[in-house]
């Protein structure tokens, strides 16, 4: 038994046709060769036998007709039949080839495997000899051609599947990063929600102009951390006075609060908003702000209420220490609420409403700057009397206890509690 035999099952020749009737080339130089497999093969196999005498004539054949299996004799007159192998497999890949020989050898069927054929036929042999071999050759042949094509319709199944899967996934992450964004718009109104509440708190507790003041930025220094910070307000002929200061860095001196009034401040009251870098100021400023300024980022806001500018808030510290997005989202926020709060102190004022100076700030040249906390957070300003109101109708108020806040620190001469 060959290693053909042992590769399929064997099955009695069938008489019925398969759907296409296999065209089987049969190539020997011996006449009785052929016609034996020209009647057999047609007889017991439903074949279609084509004939050819030497390689120049098969090869021909090859590649004109879709031969399924090749009956090749070894020794023809123009070369060895195992030299179709090779043309067999450019031109008709998925056909076989069974080799016949007369000198039977290990080493020549061996050979023959290797060289790619299928099965190995050995002369002389009978008719039913011949049809067996020819007939489990097409059924192996057939048996090839079936795997192919379902190995190749499930090649195309895969293709499909892995499309639908990257469409999938392509709509899983879309879905992912609209919840993703969903879920960080919502967390950004938490925060904002969380912000405003935070800071309507404090001022509300406020019981003047004064406190509303220094509370704001009290509470704007614990969330934007260690700063100096301006609030200039706007006055009845529309220009910007400072109303407070807390120094940090920089101190607080006319020449600055003038530099700030015609330089940054316009700006903020024209763009409502800015936020430089060290770098950015440095190209942005004028010569006489970067006397004061030189190496600072600077941000601020325009507060207004029902489109009228209240105020400006601004706040400048070492470039080394950036402002943030969240410092510009915090500031943002709180602005419509300090304006707010403004037009509600000036409407529970009685009588007609006039900014004033500080007092004092004339002989002491630093233009209404108030030095609440310095290099030192230990260091309180004892020229100022902080419990003064900012508005000058405001009526004397009867010395009552009052319950301590924690952001009168300032008030208090004690260090910032952050």
């Amino acid at each position: 038994m060959t290693s053909f035999d042992m590769a399929i099952s064997p099955t009695k020749a069938s008489k019925a046709p398969t759907k296409a009737t296999p065209i089987v080339l049969v190539v020997d130089d011996e006449s009785d060769i052929l016609e034996l497999a020209d009647d057999a093969i047609a007889r017991g196999c439903a074949a279609r036998v084509l004939r050819a005498g030497n390689l120049r004539e098969a090869r021909k054949i090859i590649a004109r007709e879709e031969i399924q299996l090749v009956l090749a004799d070894a020794c023809l007159p123009d070369g060895d039949g195992t030299e179709l192998i090779q043309t067999l497999r450019d031109a008709r890949p998925q056909a076989g080839f069974v080799l016949m020989t007369g000198h039977a050898s290990v080493d020549r069927s061996v050979g023959a495997f290797r060289s790619g054929a299928i099965d190995f036929l050995a002369k002389p042999f009978t008719e039913s000899q011949l049809t067996d071999r020819v007939q489990k050759a097409i059924q192996f042949q057939d048996g090839i051609q079936r795997n192919e094509r379902r190995i190749e319709k499930l090649k195309r199944a895969v293709r499909k599947l892995n499309n639908a899967r990257r469409m999938v996934s392509k709509k899983v992450d879309l879905l992912c990063n609209d919840l993703v964004s969903a879920y960080g718009d919502l967390a950004r109104q938490f925060e904002d929600v969380r912000i405003r509440e935070a800071f309507r708190s404090t001022i509300n507790a406020s019981r003047d102009l004064e406190q509303m003041l220094c509370h704001s930025m009290d509470w704007i220094l614990r969330q934007c951390g260690y700063t100096n910070i301006a609030i200039f307000l706007s006055g009845d002929d529309g220009t910007f006075e400072l109303g407070a200061y807390m120094k940090y860095t920089i101190q607080g001196s006319k020449p600055l609060t003038e530099a700030l009034k015609q330089g940054i401040i316009e700006t903020i009251a024209r763009d409502d908003f800015v936020c430089w870098s060290d770098r950015e100021a440095g190209q942005l400023l004028s010569d006489v702000e970067l006397d004061h300024l030189h190496g600072q980022g600077i941000i601020g806001v325009n507060a207004s209420y029902l489109g009228e500018s209240l105020g400006i808030i601004v706040m400048f510290r070492d470039g080394k220490a950036p402002f943030s997005s969240e410092d510009a989202a915090t500031l943002r926020t709180v602005a419509p609420l300090f304006a707010h709060a403004l037009t509600n102190l000036a409407r529970a004022a009685d009588g007609p409403e006039k900014w004033i100076e500080e007092p004092g700030a004339d002989e002491t040249g630093d233009g209404g700057f108030e030095d609440h906390f310095d290099q030192d957070p230990h260091h309180r300003d004892e020229t100022t009397d902080h419990n003064d109101g900012f508005w000058a109708d405001e009526p004397p108020k009867k010395n009552k206890p009052r319950k301590q806040d924690d952001a009168d620190w300032w008030k208090r001469g004690e260090p910032p509690p952050y």
